[in-house]
C-alpha cells in the first residue's frame, strides 16, 4: 500500500517537493499512527492515506501547506477531510468601495504568487467569485482546487498529440485556453491565457459590464466616474490577454488614486 501511494503521488505531484516529505506530512497530520500501532490499525490507516490522495484538491492543499495561496487542511477521517472556515468572496461584493478595492489588490498578490512562486505557473481553471475565500485579514485563498495545474501539466493534458483540435473551442479546458495552430490542427501551448484574463473577465469586471442593461455585481463595480474610461481600457487589455505583470501594475496604480 505504501508503495502504491508514492507511486500515485509520484505520478501527480511534479514538483520539486519531496515526495517523502509530503507523505509523512499527510500521515502524522491526519492520520493516528504511532511506533505502538498494530498490524490492523496501520493498514486501516494507510487504507485512509490511499483514499486521501486520490483527491487532487487534497493534494493541492497539502502541497502548499506553508504558502498563503490556498485553505489549510485541519483535519481527516476516512476519505473526507476539512479546511479552515475562510468567508466566501461573494459576501462582500456589496461592500464599500475601499473593502471591494482591498480585495482585487490582495487577488492581484494572490494570482502574482501562482504565476512566480514555482518553476512553473499554477493554472486555475475554474475560475469564479466563489472560488475565493478571505481570511479575517482579508487574504485571499482558492478554495476549490479541483482544478489547478500547473502549466506544463496542463500543457500534457490540451496540447497532447492526440488531442487534434479545428477551432480555438477545442483547445479550452474549462477557463483555461489556447489557440489551435489551424497548420497542424494541434493545440499551441505557446499561447495559454492566463489567471488574470479570466479573473477579470468573471471576478473584477467584464468588458460587457458596460452594455449590459442588467445590473450584474462584480468586485469593481460603481467606480468613480473619473476612472470608468481607464478602467474599461485595462479591463478590455485583461481579456486580450496583455502581459499580465503588466496589467497588475496598471490597475494597481489605477486603484490607488481612486
Amino acid at each position: 500500500m505504501a508503495t502504491l501511494v508514492t507511486t500515485h503521488l509520484d505520478a501527480k505531484v511534479k514538483t520539486k517537493y519531496k515526495l517523502e516529505d509530503l507523505l509523512y506530512e499527510i500521515l502524522t497530520d491526519n492520520l493516528e499512527v504511532n511506533d505502538d500501532s498494530n498490524a490492523t490499525v496501520v493498514t486501516k490507516a494507510l487504507t485512509n492515506l490511499w483514499l486521501l490522495v486520490q483527491q487532487r484538491e487534497f493534494l493541492t492543499f497539502q502541497m502548499f501547506r506553508s504558502l498563503e495561496l490556498f485553505p489549510k487542511v485541519v483535519g481527516s477521517c476516512g476519505h473526507f477531510y476539512a479546511v479552515e472556515y475562510l468567508l466566501p468572496m461573494s459576501d462582500f461584493l456589496h461592500a464599500d468601495l475601499e473593502t471591494r478595492i482591498d480585495l482585487v489588490l490582495n487577488t492581484l498578490s494572490l494570482l502574482q504568487n501562482l504565476e512566480l512562486e514555482f518553476e512553473h505557473p499554477i493554472r486555475i481553471c475554474d475560475i469564479k467569485l466563489d472560488h475565493f475565500g478571505l481570511t479575517e485579514r482579508n487574504g485571499v485563498r482558492v478554495l476549490d482546487a479541483d482544478n489547478v495545474y500547473f502549466q506544463n501539466e496542463l500543457n500534457r493534458i490540451v496540447s497532447s498529440p492526440s488531442n487534434r483540435c479545428v477551432s480555438h473551442e477545442d483547445c479550452s479546458f474549462f477557463d483555461c485556453r489556447m489557440l489551435c495552430d489551424s497548420e497542424r490542427n494541434v493545440c499551441d501551448k505557446t499561447t495559454p491565457n492566463s489567471n488574470l484574463e479570466v479573473v477579470c473577465e468573471k471576478v473584477f469586471l467584464p468588458v460587457s459590464y458596460w452594455s449590459s442593461s442588467v445590473f450584474e455585481p462584480y468586485l469593481l463595480h460603481s467606480m468613480p466616474p473619473r476612472l470608468k474610461t481607464r478602467l474599461k481600457a485595462l479591463m478590455s487589455d485583461c481579456v486580450r490577454g496583455v502581459q499580465p505583470s503588466t496589467l497588475a501594475h496598471s490597475i494597481r496604480q489605477l486603484l490607488a488614486t481612486s
